[in-house]
């Protein structure tokens, strides 16, 4: 896989919408742990786990995308950074 140039959203398939739904969930679990920390430690090990496992849903569909010749959507920043220039590059 090229490296990532900024945030894809894969589109169409079941499959993929269903990873990167999981990719969400881990990520909003994440960040709870990190709001938690202001007022309890969270244990470091779960905060690394969800960390990887986000990583690693997100390699997945992008590897999935590749391997089933699907594009995918390529979010970048305009001049004022706002993500709103969506463009549909063949995955890599």
């Amino acid at each position: 896989l090229a490296a990532s140039e900024g945030i894809y959203s894969p589109r169409g398939r079941e499959d993929f919408q269903l990873l990167h739904k999981a990719r969400m969930i881990c990520r909003r679990a994440e960040r709870i742990c990190a709001r938690l920390g202001r007022e309890e430690r969270p244990d470091p090990a779960l905060v690394r786990f969800l960390n990887r496992l986000g990583a690693a849903l997100f390699v997945l569909v992008r590897w999935k995308a590749k391997q089933q010749s699907e594009s995918e959507f390529l979010w970048k920043r305009d001049q004022n950074g706002h993500l709103n220039c969506a463009l549909r590059v063949p995955s890599s």
